[in-house]
């Protein structure tokens, strides 16, 4: 009996991965290319790109060489705001 509830929990914790993935995809479709052309000419090297409605403009959440950044575009492509993390690295010399 354990067992069975075992392998039932894994399946339905595979087929939850996968749906969510699936939504991902379907919603980057739902961005249009302007604002997809203009994301991907003000940042060519974003990787882990997450898009999500803000309102009526796009939010974009992505990495450049393991530092987070998030971008806001309007509908008609225009980069409304920015941001990305700032990484301190403590000097190590005494």
């Amino acid at each position: 009996m354990k067992m069975t509830l075992y392998l039932f929990s894994l399946v339905s914790l595979l087929i939850g991965a996968g749906c969510e993935s699936d939504d991902e995809d379907d919603f980057r479709a739902d961005v249009p290319s302007v604002v997809l052309n203009a994301f991907q000419s003000n940042y060519p090297k974003a990787s882990d790109v997450e898009w999500e409605m803000l309102g009526d403009d796009y939010q974009v959440d992505f990495e450049i060489e393991r530092v987070d950044y998030e971008a806001i575009f309007s509908a008609e492509g225009d980069m409304l705001k920015y941001k990305r993390d700032i990484i301190y690295r403590a000097s190590r010399s005494r």
